[in-house]
């Protein structure tokens, strides 16, 4: 057995604390630097961004902003409180989880007019601001049938606000920009006028021809028929078969019940019967429908004559070119 006097084992304490205080100092350096990795890893986060939205072939594309993979497989599609899971939606043979720049697109039955869309992180939640991912909205505000409530409270819309023009619909951001703003129509609106006109009323099989005279496109969705102050939305009523964003010398047909001998049939913009402003076109034949009729606002537009009107017998045929107004014009 070795001998150990009180001086030796004093000076095998002190090396021990040094010892212990070095190892000390470097589980504290391991720690720091722990810390500083934890904290790289949680900025590389996911980022899902809805960016296209084509409504005429229902797709809707999604892309990972983020830094981090995303596992969108318990995500909803919203739109206009219509709820479809990811996980049950066909999409382009791409599985559900998201490297960084990676888009998917899927199928989903989309109103080729007007909605919005929206994505969740979860189903069951769908009025939480918190639960929300994204959304979009375009040819209309749809705060009562919609989420726009949710994206403003979100803060990423403004109420009110939609992307105007044709579908399909781009965002333009970076994945941190939000609002309509953001959002580009593909079919390009902004150049020239849309000019529909009524160019044929036949009272006899109770249909009504439109057509678009103008160079731009033009969304009739929110348009109203008015035939002796009987009103009938555009968007509720039977047509040939077409959407309601007329191009340019397109043509469509309606079917609305039509007095046989005589009616006024006008369209408006909104239901604002009386305003000249909303007032689209007007024509009306078999007589003068001053006072059972839209007549007044039509002459207080500048499209009609007070008493005129395109004698019997119908089908009435506008003849103009879509700047011309009046009887003379119907045949």
């Amino acid at each position: 057995m070795i001998a150990l006097n009180k001086w030796s084992l004093l000076q095998t304490g002190k090396l021990g604390s040094k010892f212990g205080a070095i190892a000390m100092v470097i589980v504290l350096m391991v720690a720091c630097d722990d810390d500083d990795e934890n904290v790289d890893a949680g900025n590389s986060v996911s980022n899902i961004r809805i960016v296209e939205v084509d409504a005429a072939n229902d797709q809707v594309t999604l892309k990972n902003f983020g830094e981090g993979d995303a596992d969108i497989s318990d995500f909803f599609f919203c739109n206009q409180r219509n709820y479809v899971a990811v996980s049950q939606t066909t999409n382009n043979g791409t599985d559900l989880n998201l490297s960084q720049n990676e888009e998917i697109t899927f199928t989903i039955p989309i109103d080729d007019n007007a909605s919005d869309v929206a994505i969740y992180n979860t189903g069951g939640s769908f009025t939480s601001a918190d639960v929300m991912v994204d959304f979009m909205q375009y040819g209309g505000s749809f705060t009562s049938t919609g989420r726009e409530n949710v994206a403003v409270e979100k803060g990423i819309w403004t109420a009110g606000e939609f992307i105007e023009g044709g579908s399909p619909f781009t965002y333009g951001g970076d994945g941190t920009t939000n609002g309509a703003s953001t959002w580009e129509s593909t079919t390009d609106t902004s150049t020239g006028e849309s000019n529909v006109r009524l160019i044929l009323v036949n009272s006899s099989s109770d249909e009504v021809t439109l057509k678009n005279f103008g160079d731009a496109d033009a969304d009739i969705s929110a348009y109203i028929f008015c035939n002796r102050r009987v009103y009938t939305a555009l968007s509720g009523t039977a047509n040939n078969g077409s959407d309601l964003i007329l191009s340019s010398d397109e043509e469509i047909i309606f079917t609305i019940p039509i007095d046989n001998e005589a009616s006024d049939v006008s369209i408006y913009s909104s239901n604002a019967f009386t305003s000249a402003d909303a007032m689209v076109d007007f024509m009306q034949y078999g007589g003068s429908f001053t006072s059972t009729g839209r007549e007044n606002v039509a002459v207080e537009k500048g499209i009609w004559t007070e008493n005129e009107f395109v004698p019997n017998p119908g089908p009435f045929r506008y003849t103009g070119d879509g700047d011309q107004n009046g009887a003379s014009f119907w045949e």
